[in-house]
């Protein structure tokens, strides 16, 4: 395969990711994203607990809300 086809095909990929529309999200989908984001957010909190200085919980956290898992004021909390 050409080496600009696949540049053309990376470039392309980078403006529209194919994932965001072509995503398949069985039944109960939701429900367990949700069950999971509350999950790490109390792993996160006890850890934090624990051990002060880790910084484990606020990249968690960071991950969540960057990914509309999480509000700030949970980042917050």
């Amino acid at each position: 395969m050409d080496i600009a086809v696949l540049e053309i095909a990376l470039q392309l990929l980078a403006a529209a990711p194919v994932g965001k529309f072509y995503e398949y999200k069985p039944v109960g989908y939701q429900r367990l994203v949700d069950e999971l984001t509350m999950q790490v957010k109390q792993l996160a909190w006890q850890l934090r607990k624990a051990k002060p200085d880790c910084k484990l919980p606020d990249k968690a956290m960071d991950y969540l809300e960057r990914n509309g898992l999480a509000s700030v004021e949970d980042v917050l909390r």
